[in-house]
């Protein structure tokens, strides 16, 4: 076997051992440290780690019991304790060589196990792996289906009742597959005309497509050509508000030359006097003879007058209505109590009055 050959078939190996590992944590639970260690390439070279724990994660799995008699030392924290934990390793593996019946592990030295990695080594655990492989099968499929690892000298392969089990699980797999495949069959028909009809529809869809993206580039040519300078959408807003607040004002002047209309044509025909007795001193001064009022005059003094008297109000800040409206509530209680009062006093007297006749009686 030349390099490349041995290169593949060492590749192999590791492969085949993680495949039958990662098999058996599918149905057997890891401990955290084994996930650490886990992945492809863990022992293409020395791995001391993932040896201890893979191969205590497999001998758990094979004999429980045995492990917690032999594998005392377990796990190696100190590095003294890592011979000693070596050689019961071997030792459980040699009671595992004898107790089971299918158990092929080859043979080795303590001092192979020093620096586990390579080739061997993981051919050393590969058959280990396949030995709890094979115990698994056998608790849960029909024995006499499966190829046994050891097989006996002067012995065939495989037995009569073996070929025979052997070809009812292949007649019923190949049953099952017909029948898989005939409804395979069935629906990859109705799927596929179904898949023909969406793509004709896709394809008219397409057409479609392409065409009015054709009008739409006919349009907007035709349009640029018509109108080669536009306003953007922006500026167009800008100028829409623009004339909204243009439109509001007009309508506000025009209300309120609606009202200067209907305030002269009530004024047109009446005449204004005032009574001396009624009117202020400083608005005397805008009457123009016979009683009659300047009009003009009289505003602007009322508007003199109102500002010259608003100075006198109070200012009514927050801290003034607060108080006001404290006053009132104020008032509001007495009177409340007032009104109680009083309805008391009534009550009493009508029960007076009420006595008064029952005693005239």
């Amino acid at each position: 076997m030349d390099f490349k050959d041995h290169r593949k078939v060492e590749q192999k190996v590791h492969q085949t051992l993680y495949a039958n590992l990662d098999l058996l944590t599918r149905r057997y639970p890891t401990r955290k440290e084994f996930k650490a260690i886990f992945r492809k390439d863990m022992f293409v070279k020395n791995n001391k780690a993932a040896f201890f724990e893979v191969m205590y994660y497999l001998l758990e799995i094979l004999d429980p019991q045995l492990v917690k008699e032999k594998l005392i030392s377990w796990p190696p924290y100190d590095p003294k304790q890592e011979p000693k934990c070596r050689n019961e390793i071997l030792k459980c593996i040699n009671e595992l060589n004898s107790r089971f019946e299918n158990a092929d592990i080859p043979l080795c030295q303590a001092s192979s196990l020093i620096s586990p990695g390579g080739y061997r080594f993981a051919k050393f655990l590969l058959k280990i792996s396949e030995l709890a492989l094979y115990e698994y099968l056998c608790k849960n499929t029909e024995n006499d289906i499966l190829y046994k690892l050891k097989v006996a000298k002067n012995s065939t392969s495989v037995s009569k009742n073996q070929l025979n089990n052997l070809r009812k699980e292949t007649n019923s797999i190949e049953r099952e597959t017909k029948m898989l495949y005939s409804n395979f069959k069935h629906h990859y028909i109705d799927l596929s005309e179904q898949a023909l009809e969406l793509h004709e529809n896709i394809v008219k869809l397409d057409a479609d497509t392409r065409k009015a993206k054709i009008e739409y580039q006919s349009m907007t040519k035709e349009f640029n050509l018509k109108f080669p300078l536009y306003p953007s959408l922006e500026s167009i807003r800008r100028e829409l508000e623009k004339l909204q607040k243009q439109t509001q004002t007009i309508q506000s002047i025009y209300t309120l030359l609606e009202d200067c209309d209907r305030l002269v044509e009530s004024l047109k025909h009446s005449e204004l006097r005032f009574d001396p007795d009624s009117v202020q001193s400083e608005l005397q001064m805008c009457v123009i003879g016979k009683g009659q009022i300047d009009l003009a005059a009289f505003f602007r003094e009322v508007s003199v007058f109102i500002e010259r008297h608003l100075l006198k109000l109070p200012n009514f800040s927050p801290a003034f209505l607060n108080k006001k409206r404290e006053q009132v509530q104020n008032s509001i209680l007495q009177y409340n109590r007032l009104s109680t009062y009083f309805d008391n006093q009534h009550g009493q007297l009508t029960n007076l009055m009420e006595d008064l006749h029952t005693e005239l009686r």
